[in-house]
């Protein structure tokens, strides 16, 4: 629930860079999220859709969160992975 996400960098924001979030959403329940990202955006933190693992990762590594080479290593256990969290 976007929301919990929320409230959990409000109670905590030392300790949240960023928060991501699948891209299943439709609807309201998208306007929502947008309305939450801009709350998030106000305390300095990306709240993102995002569409799969690498964009996580691509974006993490901009930003400095994971060091840039290991947006390779991603999309390689990607490409190699059955476990389904790595295809969302």
């Amino acid at each position: 629930d976007p929301q919990i996400y929320l409230d959990t960098l409000r109670q905590y924001p030392e300790r949240v860079k960023a928060i991501y979030i699948r891209d299943s959403a439709r609807g309201r329940h998208r306007r929502t999220i947008r309305r939450l990202s801009e709350q998030a955006r106000q305390l300095g933190i990306d709240l993102l859709l995002v569409q799969d693992t690498l964009a996580v990762a691509q974006h993490a590594a901009r930003h400095g969160y994971i060091a840039p080479e290991m947006v390779d290593a991603v999309r390689t256990e990607i490409h190699t992975s059955q476990k389904p969290w790595f295809r969302l």
